[in-house]
């Protein structure tokens, strides 16, 4: 082999290396996009998470107040049917 072809050879590898550094590049770019894509959905299913938390929370708390309010309610009716009775 003499030294023209080598040179060639060598050329060929470098720019098939260069080819692939800028294939590698794009898909880093592209993982990059899906990766703030993806950290952007988290960050918005974090926060509908939070809203449905507080949500449930707050029909939590209006149940029991619900449930307090229909037992007063009942020794109310109690009170009054032993007032009536008497």
């Amino acid at each position: 082999m003499d030294h023209a072809t080598y040179l060639q050879n060598e050329l060929e590898k470098t720019k098939s290396f260069l080819k692939n550094q800028d294939k590698l590049e794009k898909n880093l770019e592209t993982l990059d996009k899906e990766m703030r894509q993806m950290n952007k959905t988290n960050r918005s299913l974090n926060n509908e998470k939070t809203t449905l938390q507080a949500t449930v929370g707050s029909q939590d708390e209006y149940i029991k107040d619900l449930e307090s309010g229909k037992e007063y309610i009942l020794e109310l009716v109690n009170d009054l049917n032993t007032s009536i009775g008497k």
